[in-house]
């Protein structure tokens, strides 16, 4: 039975480490947030358009928006999945409504000192999380969604461990 693996969690849990290790350990994985996919845009809170000016450094406008996927697409990467198991890694505003579209679904927590210790250190993500107000907002709504993310169902996976480690913990998960 083909098996499709969501994976989430917040800034600096670890999802696009993870995703680079799944591959070098022979599997598919994809991170679901990376441009080449067109999955994710982000849209106002207040009128449901899309953000054409947001910017991840001015704290009004994250507040104000949504990062939300498209589920077509998302349902089409699916669908391609090419292996008998498969690992999307990524988060969203509408986390809890795409995840019913994967056999499993895990969320990674990170010890709060080591993610500020990510973040401190994080490339790649456009200034998401890199500025102190970043950091601060990442690590107050930490134990918020990891919360919410279990009482929707989703699997605690503890990954202030190394990425090996936590690879081979979901993958003897999910059998």
């Amino acid at each position: 039975m083909r098996k499709s693996i969501y994976i989430t969690g917040i800034a600096g849990s670890g999802k696009s480490t993870l995703v680079k290790t799944f591959n070098t350990m022979g599997y598919e994985a994809y991170d679901i947030e990376n441009d080449v996919y067109g999955l994710f845009m982000m849209v106002r809170k207040d009128t449901g358009e899309r953000f054409m000016d947001y910017d991840n450094t001015d704290p009004e406008k994250v507040k104000n928006a949504r990062w939300l996927c498209d589920v077509d697409k998302l349902k089409a990467l699916i669908d391609r999945q090419n292996n008998e198991v498969a690992f999307y890694c990524g988060i969203a505003s509408d986390n809890k409504k795409i995840m019913k579209l994967f056999n499993q679904s895990f969320v990674l927590k990170v010890d709060p000192e080591e993610l500020n210790n990510r973040l401190l250190v994080r490339e790649g993500t456009d200034d998401y999380a890199n500025t102190e107000a970043g950091r601060k907002r990442v690590l107050a709504g930490k134990d918020e969604f990891e919360n919410d993310m279990v009482q929707a169902g989703m699997t605690i996976i503890d990954a202030t461990t190394d990425d090996k480690r936590v690879a081979t913990e979901i993958i003897n998960l999910i059998g």
